[in-house]
């Protein structure tokens, strides 16, 4: 196999610690108890804001906002006192991480917002203190300490979800801060406290296309929030629901922005967007990918993730082509499941001679929630248990972790929850830099300043207080589109070829005439429906382009230092998989980046991490 194309990625790295400075000489940006407090950053967008108020030095990431515009120097001035002023904390909006070193009070302070997004993670051992927004940044610096020690049960949480649960990562020390929480290290431990949590118990008993304009007037208000300092916006353009949501909401305030829409080739996802940007008067712009993209970017992309969730691969790569012609991208994760329930249990009882149709209703939820979580949420891996790879004896044990870590999360949910359906949510997204496709926000952060409209405070607020009827099915997403554009809402979606606003009986009345005009033939299937939908397959990547990673799972021996792996059934579960790459392949993402990680920690730190 020929060696991967070379694409320039610009991957963000910033590490904080006291003690040592690193692998690159540099000057001490602060003291802490007569310790120097070493801070290293590249590439992060936007550019870290540096500065001293009142004797306190600042770092501030990312574009928080005060009121209704982006105020970082306005952030920066009242800062220093407002680091112990929870209401001043609550008022800032957006996405931020604060960073301050007092040195006459000698105490280190991180600030994260609602949402975690960028997150921290953060080591601490004694006098020593470790910190970066990115996981593999302090892997990496531990490792080349000898200090990192890989935790199993996390492992076992990618293997099984794609993702980890609770407040751990991979390396057994180092844990990520929660959202809307003020961590202080005063040189010998770390304290962290929130300073605010959300309140799912007030439900608004308004009618639903109340409701759904409501949500048209914040989308609006949060973006005009998040583009007050001028900056063009670029929108990362799907054929589905979420994206072009915003872009009904840009076009109505007469604000087109400039989309752009990334896949293999140009399937009905992006003749879909192209159709949707050109109904509005936007310039739409399709990005192909690169030859061998996925061997070309996954090591990128997994540096990204930390092998904390599963790399996304699709953002990687376009800088030069997107940012001649915006300052900061815009995309819709967050909307599905805050506003289209995509994570509420549904009944779907016609399944005619197997096929499922779209009609469903809302599962009532009885007995423990945290083992319906387990066994029953969408992004479980079936495959792992049907692969055995994972050793008898060692099953109970990680089973039982598992249990553990989703009931502390259930119990914390119940202070703040009243509905069982709120509790399954909150498993999910009570610390979305947690979420599965978190990834994809920093993927696009390698292009341009990324800004999620969903992680807006009052969007926030708002989608607490929606009861499950409304978000059920899409229903309010759907009303909300209807309500700005109807143009937009009718047009099909990629998702399913149906229009947007059709809720799932109206799919369900499709799904029958279609397959009455395909019997007539007076309809054509589309080829490769998943292709079409949403790009070539992840396992055919898997087993094309990332094959070589692939066979060398099955010879790993990084792999085989994981306790609770069975190697005779990893190597059983490669064969099959290469002889019949079918399926979505998740357990092998999953393998391949568990090895891939482990490996990092035998390569040289680079001078810049």
């Amino acid at each position: 196999m020929t060696a991967p194309q070379t694409v320039r990625v610009d991957l963000p790295s910033f590490l904080v610690e006291t003690g040592m400075p690193g692998p690159a000489p540099c000057e001490p940006w602060a003291f802490l108890a007569g310790n120097p407090v070493f801070l290293r950053h590249a590439r992060f967008r936007p550019a870290p804001f540096l500065a001293e108020r009142d004797g306190v030095k600042l770092c501030i990431l990312g574009s928080p906002a005060l009121g209704d515009v982006i105020d970082v120097q306005g952030v920066a001035q009242r800062l220093p006192q407002g680091l112990d002023d929870p209401a001043f904390l609550r008022s800032l909006d957006g996405e931020f991480l604060l960073l301050a070193v007092d040195e006459k009070r000698g105490t280190l302070t991180a600030v994260s917002n609602r949402f975690c997004s960028p997150p921290l993670f953060y080591h601490q051992e004694g006098s020593r203190f470790a910190a970066s927004f990115a996981f593999d940044d302090l892997w990496r610096r531990l490792g080349s300490l000898g200090l990192a020690r890989v935790r199993q049960d996390t492992l076992h949480h990618l293997l099984a979800y794609k993702r980890v649960f609770g407040e751990g990562t991979h390396e057994a020390s180092t844990r990520i801060i929660p959202p809307a929480a003020v961590l202080r290290f005063d040189g010998r431990r770390v304290s962290v406290e929130r300073y605010y949590r959300p309140d799912y118990t007030r439900k608004t008993q308004a009618p639903l296309h109340h409701c759904a304009g409501q949500l048209a007037e914040l989308i609006k208000a949060a973006i005009r929030r998040k583009t007050s300092d001028g900056a063009r916006p670029a929108l990362f353009l799907s054929g589905g629901m979420d994206t072009r949501t915003i872009l009904a909401a840009f076009a109505d305030m007469g604000r087109p922005p400039a989309c752009f829409t990334i896949n293999q080739f140009p399937n009905r996802e992006v003749q879909v967007a192209r159709k949707l940007a050109e109904t509005v008067g936007a310039p739409h712009t399709f990005l192909p990918f690169f030859p061998d993209h996925y061997r070309s970017v996954f090591d990128k992309a997994l540096r990204l993730t930390g092998a904390l969730q599963h790399p996304m691969c699709m953002f990687l790569g376009f800088a030069d082509q997107v940012s001649s012609h915006a300052d900061v991208a815009f995309h819709g994760h967050g909307f599905d499941y805050f506003f289209q329930g995509m994570y509420l249990p549904a009944v779907f009882p016609l399944k005619p001679r197997g096929h499922t149709l779209y009609y469903r209703y809302l599962r009532r939820l009885q007995g423990d929630v945290t083992d319906f979580f387990i066994r029953n949420i969408s992004y479980r891996i079936g495959e792992l248990d049907s692969s055995g790879i994972v050793r008898a004896r060692h099953a109970p044990e990680l089973a039982d972790a598992l249990r553990a870590e989703v009931s502390r999360t259930a119990a914390e949910a119940a202070e703040i929850c009243s509905s069982p359906y709120d509790v399954l949510e909150y498993l999910t997204f009570y610390n979305l830099a947690r979420h599965y496709t978190f990834a994809d926000h920093w993927g696009l952060n390698t292009l341009l300043p990324q800004r999620a409209v969903s992680f807006d405070n009052a969007l926030f607020d708002f989608q607490q207080t929606m009861p499950p009827k409304h978000r059920f099915d899409g229903r309010l997403m759907r009303a909300c589109l209807t309500g700005i554009n109807p143009k937009l809402a009718r047009i099909i979606s990629a998702n399913h070829t149906f229009p947007a606003n059709a809720c799932c009986l109206r799919l369900t009345g499709y799904q029958l005439r279609d397959y009455v005009l395909r019997k007539l033939r007076l309809k054509k299937t589309w080829e490769d429906e998943e292709a079409q939908r949403m790009g070539l397959p992840q396992s055919r990547a898997l087993a094309q382009d990332l094959r070589p990673w692939v066979e060398d799972v099955a010879r790993s021996e990084r792999l085989a230092s994981v306790e609770f792996l069975d190697m005779d059934r990893v190597r059983s579960y490669v064969r099959n998989f290469l002889a019949d790459p079918k399926g979505p392949g998740q357990l092998m993402m999953s393998l391949i980046s568990i090895d891939r990680l482990l490996a990092r920690l035998d390569e040289p730190q680079e001078q810049d991490a």
